[in-house]
C-alpha cells in the first residue's frame, strides 16, 4: 500500500471516529409540558426550521389565571452536537401561590456509553403585580437538565427570591460545565435529553426565565491520534 492509500485509509478511519453516525434525534418534535396547581397541558410541537441543523419555536399556555409563554425558542442538532434553550414568561395572576413545573424535551436516540460534554445555565428576573410583599421559590433545583432522567446538572437549589409590592426583583444568571458544554458525561439516550423548571411563584408575580442546555459529542477514543498519523503520511507524502 502506497503512502497515499495509507493516509487515506488512516484519515477515514478517524473521520468516522470523529464524526459518528448518530441514531435520530428529532429537534422538530420538541415536546412542552406544563403541570401546575392552576391545570396542566402537553404538546408536541413540529417548529419552524431557521437552517438544515436550527429549529425555533413558540406558543403559551393558560388556565385558570396562571398563564405561561415561551417564544423564539431555538433547537439545534448537527449530528455531534445539540442546544435547546429560550425564554419563558410565567404569570400568576390568580389569587394564591402556584406552583410550576415546565418538562422541555429533545425525542431522540443514541447509543450507549458515548462520551459527552455538557453544560448549563439560567438566571430569572420577576416583577411583583401585586400590593403584597411576593417572590419566586423552589423546593430543590429550580433548573435541571436530564438525558433519560439521569441529571446531568442541576442550578438555584432551593432558590427563594423576595420582591417588594410593584418592584422587580432577579436571580443572578448560573451556570454549570463553564466553558458551557465542558462537563465530562458518559451514556447513552434512549428518549430524549430534558430541561425542567420547576418553582411557585405568590399572587400577582411574574417571572422571566432564561435557559440554556447544550451537549457536544466527544471524538472517539484514538480518533485524534489517527487524525495525527494521517496528517504526518500526507506531509511525507508531500516531500517526496
Amino acid at each position: 500500500m502506497d503512502r497515499f492509500t495509507s493516509w487515506t485509509a488512516a484519515c477515514a478511519l478517524a473521520c468516522a471516529a470523529v464524526s459518528p453516525a448518530l441514531a435520530g434525534f428529532t429537534p422538530g418534535g420538541v415536546t412542552f409540558a406544563v403541570n401546575s396547581s392552576a391545570g396542566s397541558a402537553s404538546a408536541v410541537f413540529s417548529g419552524s426550521p431557521v437552517s438544515a441543523n436550527s429549529w425555533t419555536w413558540s406558543g403559551s399556555w393558560s388556565a385558570n389565571g396562571a398563564s405561561v409563554t415561551w417564544n423564539a425558542i431555538p433547537v439545534t442538532w448537527n449530528g455531534t452536537s445539540m442546544s435547546l434553550g429560550g425564554n419563558f414568561v410565567v404569570k400568576n395572576s390568580t389569587a394564591s401561590t402556584q406552583s410550576f413545573v415546565i418538562d422541555i424535551a429533545l425525542p431522540g436516540t443514541f447509543d450507549g456509553g458515548t462520551e459527552w460534554l455538557v453544560g448549563g445555565s439560567a438566571a430569572a428576573s420577576m416583577v411583583n403585580l401585586s400590593p403584597f410583599a411576593g417572590g419566586l421559590t423552589s423546593s430543590g433545583p429550580l433548573w435541571s437538565a436530564s438525558f433519560d432522567g439521569s441529571t446531568l446538572g442541576t442550578l438555584f437549589s432551593n432558590a427563594s427570591a423576595s420582591v417588594d409590592p410593584f418592584f422587580t426583583g432577579s436571580l443572578a444568571s448560573q451556570s454549570f460545565g463553564s466553558p458551557i458544554p465542558g462537563q465530562p458525561y458518559t451514556g447513552g439516550i434512549a428518549s430524549a435529553a430534558r430541561v425542567r423548571l420547576s418553582f411557585s411563584l405568590t399572587a400577582g408575580m411574574e417571572a422571566t426565565i432564561t435557559s440554556a442546555f447544550a451537549a457536544q459529542v466527544v471524538p472517539a477514543p484514538g480518533a485524534l491520534s489517527m487524525l495525527a498519523l494521517a496528517a504526518a503520511a500526507g506531509g511525507r507524502r508531500r516531500r517526496r
